[in-house]
Formats: C-alpha cells, structure tokens, sequence
C-alpha cells in the first residue's frame, strides 16, 4: 500500500512485480496492492488481524511511529532507533573524521545516518573544531552541540562560518534522517554508555578506537540492532552484510534484529513422520500397547 504522493508509481511497480512473480510460479493473486491511499485504508490494515500477519512500515517517522502505535500486529523492521558514534580517547582523529562525515552525510535522510555523535574530552580539543567546520561548511550539516561543544567551536561564528545551535534535551533522542546531527562531548567510556542506553535501544551504534578492551566492552554493553568498531553506521544494511537485499533494520528485541532479509520474513513448518512412537511415559501399561496400536507393517 503506497502513500498517496505516489500512487500512479505505486501501481506500475506493482504490476511489474506481479508479472514477474507469476513467471517466477508464484500464484496468481499472491501480490496485491491496496489501492486506497486514504488514511483510514492504514489504520484498517493495522487492525484487521484475520486477513493480515504483519506490517512492515516503510517511510517517514511519523509513517513508522503511528504504525508502532497503532497497530494489533507484529511490526517488522520499523527502523526506529537513534544512531550514535563515540570517539574514544585512544582514537584515530583522521579515522574519526572519515566515519562521522560517510556516517552523516552519504545519506542524510536513511535511517542509519548518524544521528548523534559522543566525544571523549581527552579527544574533543583535537578532533571536534575541525570535524564541526567541515560538518557546517564544507556538508552543509546543521550541528546541534552541547555547551562545552559550542565553547570549543563558538569563536567560528566572528571569522565567517557558521555557528553550532545550542542543543535541546529532544534533539538527543531525535532520530533526524537529515542534514542534521547532534554533538556532545562526555568525560569518559562511562558517559557515553549511560547516554546511549538512555536514548536506546538504539538502531546503530559505532565506535572509534585504538583500544581492543574499549572496543570490545562497548561491543557487550551497547543494545542496539547493529554495533560497530571503526565502521560507518551506514554500513548497518542486508546488501553491505552480505545477506542480499533487506527490507529494512530491525531494532525490536524479539524476531529478527538488524538487517530483515529473505530468510527473516519466513517461518518453519516442522513434519515429522513416525511409526508409532509415543511421548513418554505412556498412560497405558507396555504389556497392552500392541493390543490397541495399529499394527506395524512387517
């Protein structure tokens, strides 16, 4: 079922889709396509659970938080999470720079673009000025920092660039999908954990470190549906992980978690073919079972 901006879109794909899946043996009727973009045809859809075993909800986060909300249906794949990076102390900062910028801005509006980005103080003073004037000038980033953020970056504002905009208690739980990313600077590993669970479980999280044992314990501590070490968040997808193409990422704690490929969105069906054999212990004494089983072919 497609929005109503692109219902004529919607329908041709949806076509091409069903000829190929006939040609493919895929029953004729399996693919269908709602063709009422109204709202209510939404709401409908997420309560009708006689007809309808899941929802995969694809768009916006509005799309994905009312579906979340209102439906009586399992949610696949909602990708809903913030995305978080932490410099450590022991960082590459060129190493660091690279994974902020591929990870906010190779694709601003996909749900595993950064979000928020955590500093160690030890690494902020080398690292942060330089980052936020590439981030603002040269990507056309909007940067949300916090005070010790701003005091570091303010003095950009007297020779000509841009400023950072003085950060909110929401934009740390805000999950963006735009040009857009908020910056704090922490005093230690402990900070940056403590910040990440309280705005998670988080869709994709990553850290820049020199430090195996750094790595490691952010790798065990960290609850989200991918955990990275000296990656780009934008890696978190089906195709990067080898798993073929992925309808989305799964930050849920049950079902599927991270990339929804194939294979996820099937169940099993366990048969099983016997000869006669019985859970035990049996309700009807051994000396009697031949009398009332069936007799077993010789």
């Amino acid at each position: 079922r497609g929005g109503t901006e692109s219902l004529h879109s919607t329908t041709v794909i949806a076509k091409c889709l069903r000829e190929a899946a006939e040609q493919a043996g895929v029953p004729a009727g399996a693919m269908l396509l709602v063709e009422r973009p109204e709202r209510d045809a939404v709401l409908e859809l997420l309560r009708d659970n006689k007809y309808v075993d899941a929802i995969i909800p694809r768009g916006s986060v509005g799309l994905r938080k009312t579906v979340v909300e209102q439906s009586r249906l399992p949610v696949l794949s909602h990708d809903m999470g913030i995305c978080h990076i932490y410099v450590d102390a022991n960082a590459d900062l060129p190493l660091a720079q690279n994974v902020v910028v591929n990870s906010k801005v190779q694709l601003p509006s996909a749900t595993n673009a950064a979000d928020t980005l955590l500093v160690h103080q030890a690494t902020a003073r080398g690292l942060v000025p330089g980052l936020v004037r590439r981030l603002l000038e040269e990507f056309k980033v909007e940067v949300h920092g916090c005070p010790k953020t701003i005091a570091l970056t303010g003095s950009q504002e007297l020779t000509g660039y841009k400023s950072v905009i003085e950060a909110k208690e929401e934009d740390w739980g805000r999950q963006f999908q735009s040009p857009t990313l908020a910056v704090r600077i922490v005093k230690d590993m402990d900070e940056a954990l403590e910040h990440i669970a309280k705005y998670g479980p988080g869709h994709t999280d990553t850290i820049v470190t020199r430090d195996y044992a750094a790595a490691m314990r952010f790798v065990r501590e960290v609850d989200s549906g991918a955990v990275l070490v000296n990656a780009s968040t934008r890696l978190h997808d089906g195709r990067e992980f080898g798993l073929g193409g992925a309808i989305g990422i799964s930050t849920a704690r049950i079902h599927a978690r991270g990339p929804v490929s194939l294979e996820d969105l099937t169940c099993q069906k366990y048969v099983v073919l016997g000869t006669g054999q019985l859970r035990q212990p049996h309700p009807v004494p051994t000396t009697y079972e031949d009398a009332i089983m069936l007799k077993r072919p010789s």
